[in-house]
C-alpha cells in the first residue's frame, strides 16, 4: 500500500494549506529535550531489544495514521514532505548544494519528534537509529536485520536481491577530512529547488547508495516510502557530525557559506544557519570520533576561505579529450601541475528518468582502462559520482581532490577516463504504483555528452 495518493499535485495543494499553527506548535520538542536533555543517535545494530520495538512501533503507528496525507501525525505527510517535488510551493527536498545537510538534519529532528509524540509513553525517548552503511552487517544478510523482517514496520518489499558490499571507510574519512566546507558540503543555492554543485558526500555515497537499495530509494519521487530512509540518512548526517568534530571550533563556527538561506517544509521555514549545532535539536552521535583524529581545524579561516572552490582559482589547466571507446573518455592535462589541486567537472548532466554513474579512472597513459577486467581497473579508480534521478534535467558542477599520491602521478603525466554507466537494478518484489507512469528510457548518452568539460584548478 502506497502512503500518498498518485496526484502529485493534489496532494501538494493539499500539503501548502495544511499546516496550521497548531499543527505547527505540535512539533515543538517535548519537555524533557526542552529543558536540554541531549540524547544519542545509536548505530541500529546496537539498539537494545525495547529500543528497537519501540522505534518500530512508532514508525508503524506513522504509518496507520496516513489516511490523510494533510496530518503530520501520519507517515504520508512525512514522506510526502521529501519526495514530492514542486518549488511553487516549496515542497520536496534539497540537493545539489550547500543546503543538502542543513535541509535533512532539520527534516530528521522533525520527524524524530514526531515519532516521540506518536504513542507516548512508548514512543517518548525514541531516537532515529543510524544505519553504518560503511561496515558489513553483523545481523543481517544485506542488510541490518531490522530492516529484513517482513512483519517489521521498517521492511519495503522493493529492496534489491542483491548484496550491496559497504562503502569504503577510508573514503569516507578522505572526505570528513576535506578542509573546503563547500567541496565536502556543495556551493549555496539561491534557489528554492535543486542547486548546481553537490559536495562529495552528497554525489558519492549518498546518491550510490540511493541507486543500490530498493525500487523505492533508487526514486527520488518515493524514496521515503521505504523506511531504512530514516536510518540510511542519520548515516548522512553523521558524516556531517564527524566533519564538524574535525573543523568546527567555538573560534571556528560552522562555515556557511550563506548562513541566511531559507530552507522550506511547506508554509514554514527555517534558515541553513540554524541547523548548525545538533545539540540545537537536542540530539548528538553515539559515535566514536577519535578515529577521525588528528583534527585538521590548525588551518586558518583565511587559508581555508581563499582555497575553497566558491574563489576563483589561481590557474587552470584544461584537459582534451581523445577519442571515446566502449564509454570510455581518456583526458588528459594540457600541461603538468605540481601546486594544491582539485579537479573539476563542468556541464555533468543529470536527468529526470534516470540515474547513471562516472567512474574516474586516474593512470598511466601507456594502461588501456577500457580493456582490463574489474578487478583490475579498481587499482586505477580515483573516484565514483552517481547522478541521482532528479525532479528535473539540467547540469551540474563537480569537483574532485585528488590525494597527494594522485596529485604527484597527474604531475608525472597521468590521464583521467571518465567512464559513464547506466544504473539500472531489478526489484526483488513487483513494484508497487508510485504515482507517476513507468515509461521506456532511451540508451544513456555517450560520456561525451554528459560531461562537458575536465579542468585542474591551482589554488
Amino acid at each position: 500500500m502506497r502512503l500518498f495518493p498518485s496526484t502529485r499535485r493534489d496532494v501538494l495543494l493539499k500539503l501548502g494549506a495544511a499546516m496550521t499553527a497548531s499543527a505547527t506548535a505540535s512539533l515543538a520538542p517535548p519537555r524533557a529535550f526542552a529543558q536540554g536533555t541531549i540524547r544519542k543517535r545509536k548505530n541500529i545494530e546496537s539498539l537494545g531489544s525495547d529500543e528497537l520495538s519501540a522505534y518500530k512501533h512508532a514508525i508503524q503507528v506513522l504509518k496507520d495514521h496516513s489516511s490523510d496525507p494533510n496530518d503530520p501525525k501520519g507517515y504520508a505527510y512525512w514522506a510526502a514532505l521529501h519526495d514530492l517535488f514542486d518549488e511553487s510551493i516549496h515542497s520536496g527536498c534539497a540537493h545539489f548544494s550547500e543546503k543538502f545537510f542543513p535541509w535533512h538534519r532539520r527534516y530528521l529532528y522533525d520527524f524524530e519528534v514526531a515519532l516521540q509524540k506518536s504513542d507516548p509513553p512508548a514512543t517518548k525517548d525514541v531516537m532515529i537509529p543510524y544505519w553504518d552503511w560503511t561496515t558489513r552487517t553483523k545481523t543481517g544478510s544485506n542488510y541490518p536485520a531490522a530492516f529484513e523482517d517482513s512483519a517489521s514496520s521498517l521492511f519495503d518489499g522493493t529492496r534489491f536481491s542483491i548484496s550491496q558490499p559497504p562503502w569504503d571507510p577510508d573514503d569516507i574519512l578522505t572526505m570528513v577530512r576535506e578542509p573546503d566546507w563547500s567541496l565536502f558540503a556543495g556551493k549555496p543555492d539561491p534557489s528554492n529547488g535543486f542547486g548546481r554543485n553537490p559536495g562529495s558526500v552528497e554525489f558519492g555515497p549518498h546518491n550510490t547508495l540511493h541507486t543500490n537499495i530498493s525500487r523505492d530509494m533508487a526514486d527520488p519521487q518515493s524514496a521515503v516510502q521505504d523506511s531504512i530512509f530514516w536510518s540510511f540518512h542519520s548515516g548522512i548526517d553523521l558524516c556531517w557530525s564527524r566533519w564538524q568534530h574535525l573543523h568546527v571550533t567555538d573560534a571556528r563556527p560552522q562555515p556557511f557559506v550563506d548562513p541566511e538561506a531559507v530552507l522550506w517544509f511547506q508554509d514554514r521555514s527555517f534558515t541553513v544557519g540554524s541547523t548548525a549545532k545538533t545539540t540545537d535539536y537536542f540530539y548528538e552521535y553515539d559515535y566514536d570520533y577519535s578515529a577521525d583524529a588528528p583534527a585538521v581545524v590548525a588551518a586558518t579561516p583565511m587559508v581555508v576561505a581563499q582555497a575553497s572552490i566558491t574563489n576563483p582559482p589561481r590557474n587552470v589547466i584544461p584537459f582534451t579529450a581523445g577519442p571515446e571507446k566502449d564509454r570510455h573518455m581518456t583526458m588528459e592535462p594540457t600541461t603538468a601541475s605540481s601546486s594544491s589541486e582539485v579537479l573539476r567537472l563542468a556541464g555533468v548532466k543529470y536527468f529526470g528518468n534516470r540515474s547513471y554513474r562516472l567512474n574516474l579512472y586516474l593512470h598511466p597513459k601507456t594502461v588501456d582502462v577500457a580493456s582490463l577486467d574489474a578487478d583490475a581497473r579498481k587499482e586505477y579508480l580515483m573516484r565514483t559520482i552517481t547522478l541521482w534521478k532528479a525532479h528535473h534535467e539540467g547540469t551540474a558542477e563537480m569537483f574532485v581532490r585528488p590525494t597527494p599520491a594522485q596529485a604527484a602521478h597527474l604531475g608525472e603525466g597521468w590521464v583521467v577516463t571518465i567512464q559513464s554507466e547506466d544504473v539500472v537494478r531489478e526489484a526483488a518484489a513487483p513494484t508497487p504504483h508510485t504515482g507517476h507512469a513507468e515509461t521506456a528510457v532511451p540508451a544513456l548518452p555517450p560520456t561525451s555528452a554528459l560531461v562537458k568539460s575536465l579542468e585542474l584548478q591551482e589554488r
